[in-house]
């Protein structure tokens, strides 16, 4: 689901990360409101160039993007969606987090191609943050 704003994140137990225009490495989160000194459209700079939140508890990613003039925000309910349309995997994080892996999750729905006789083949819709893990899957 696609959010207008940064006041609109929902308020939850969110673990992540924010890379802020004035910061020359990102800033790792723990927090219920993570982002709150961003909110005010008062104040242009600095603004978040990424972020990336996941609340374990709800089972909800959130991804902040800025292009340079507008944030693109989206949230993914993982809970919402079944397992088969999961695939969980991790990288190497920045050497900046306290955490050795980031995890990632894919998320796949199945779909008529016409290319392979209108037969459902799966399509990769999008790709949620995780949290972290020191741990390899």
């Amino acid at each position: 689901m696609r959010l207008e704003d940064i006041a609109q994140i929902p308020s939850g137990n969110y673990i992540g990360y924010y890379w802020a225009s004035d910061s020359r490495q990102p800033v790792e989160i723990n927090h219920i409101k993570p982002l709150q000194q961003f909110e005010s459209d008062n104040r242009p700079n600095p603004f978040i160039l990424e972020a990336q939140l996941y609340d374990p508890g709800q089972q909800l990613s959130i991804s902040i993007r800025h292009n340079g003039a507008n944030y693109h925000i989206h949230s993914i309910e993982l809970a919402a969606l079944q397992e088969e349309n999961k695939s969980y995997y991790t990288c190497i994080a920045d050497k900046g987090f306290s955490h050795q892996r980031i995890k990632y999750c894919d998320i796949w729905l199945a779909e008529p191609d016409e290319n392979c006789c209108d037969m459902k083949v799966l399509v990769k819709k999008a790709t949620a943050f995780c949290g972290f893990t020191d741990e390899e899957e």
